[in-house]
Order: structure tokens, then C-alpha cells, then sequence
């Protein structure tokens, strides 16, 4: 990293201290600019760009991010960080990524009447589970890291479980939720034996709207 993008780094993550979000993005921006294989700067400016266009066009930005955290995993992955480092940056986009989505959900039940449109949790479960696996895939072996991919698979199954019956059932299907379920369920198992799916989590066959 250049000295100019060091320079730019350490001002998004003060503004980022001081939920500074404006600032933020345009430092995150800059930093990009200077260092495109960055990757918190990657996460960060699209994590505030979405905050910035949350009840106007959260869907496609939101769907850009999690598109994009298998390759800004791979670039915590291939950087020259500690290990420790690099643990603490994905803790942070997970932390951050988990209360985006809340907020997410929040914002369109205020606009639906507390209903919310369904696309934002079929969205964060997706996102769960794809952040668990590409950190598996990127990390393999160590333990501190599968412990993330753990936490992110849970999160993604308890999204389904506390929100299912917002979604058609036949979008469910569409995304293999039937084959979905017990397998993340088995793989969270290997390194949590004592872990029981939520329940409405852990059965086979369509759901049902109440």
C-alpha cells in the first residue's frame, strides 16, 4: 500500500470511529482508488453506499455486496496481514454486514407496513451462508476462522427461522432451501456437536404463509 492510501485509510477508519458515514465512503472511495485490491476499503465503501440508498435502492446495492464477499474475503486472504489481522477484519465485516441486514429488514417493514417485500431476508440468508463458505474455502485449517464461518452459517439459518413465512414458499424451493437446511445444519454440527437447528429451521418440505 502507498503512503497516500495509508493516509486515506486511517482517515475512513476515523471516520468510521466516529459513525462518520459521509466521510467514510469518501475516504473508503479514495483508498479503493489508490488500492483497488483493498480489501476493507472494497467492503466499507459499498457497506456506506448502501447505507446512503437504503429505502431508495437497497436491493441492487445490497445484492452487489454480497456478490462481491467471496472476492473481498479472497483479498483478506492474499493480503500481507497477520493472521490475527486478518480475523479482526472479517469479525468487523461480519459485525457490520449482520447490522446492515438488520437495518435492511427495519426499513422495508416501515415501508410495507411491518410486513417487509421478502427479498431482504431470502437476501440475508444467501448472504450468510455464502460468507461461511467462502471463508472455509479461503481459510481451510484454521480453526479460528472456521469458528466465523460457524457463526455465519447459524445466522443465516436463524434468518430463515425467525423470518421464513415473509417469502413465498416457492421462492424457498427456487433457492434449494430443502437441501440447504440439512446440510448447513450437518456441516455447523462437525464443529459444534451440540448444536440443534432453530426451530422451523432444521425439517424438510416447503413452508407455509400463516
Amino acid at each position: 500500500m502507498n503512503e497516500q492510501a495509508e493516509k486515506y485509510l486511517k482517515l475512513a477508519r476515523s471516520a468510521r470511529e466516529g459513525n462518520d458515514t459521509e466521510d467514510a465512503k469518501k475516504y473508503y472511495e479514495l483508498v479503493r482508488t489508490e488500492d483497488p485490491d483493498n480489501a476493507e476499503a472494497s467492503f466499507y465503501y459499498l457497506y456506506y453506499r448502501l447505507w446512503d440508498g437504503m429505502k431508495k435502492d437497497w436491493k441492487n446495492n445490497y445484492y452487489t455486496l454480497a456478490e462481491r464477499v467471496p472476492s473481498i474475503i479472497k483479498m483478506v486472504a492474499n493480503n500481507d496481514q497477520t493472521d490475527g489481522e486478518k480475523l479482526n477484519l472479517l469479525q468487523d465485516i461480519f459485525r457490520d454486514s449482520s447490522g446492515l441486514w438488520k437495518t435492511c429488514r427495519s426499513v422495508m417493514m416501515q415501508i410495507s407496513n411491518n410486513y417487509g417485500g421478502g427479498d431482504e431476508v431470502v437476501s440475508g440468508f444467501a448472504y450468510n451462508l455464502n460468507f461461511g463458505d467462502a471463508i472455509e474455502s479461503y481459510f481451510s485449517g484454521k480453526k479460528e476462522f472456521l469458528d466465523l464461518s460457524v457463526e455465519a452459517w447459524k445466522s443465516g439459518l436463524q434468518i430463515y427461522a425467525d423470518h421464513k413465512n415473509v417469502v413465498f414458499p416457492t421462492e424457498w424451493k427456487k433457492l434449494g432451501v430443502d437441501t440447504l437446511l440439512p446440510k448447513y445444519t450437518e456441516k455447523i454440527k462437525q464443529s459444534d456437536p451440540s448444536y440443534e437447528a432453530p426451530k422451523g429451521a432444521g425439517f424438510k418440505g416447503c413452508v407455509t404463509i400463516k
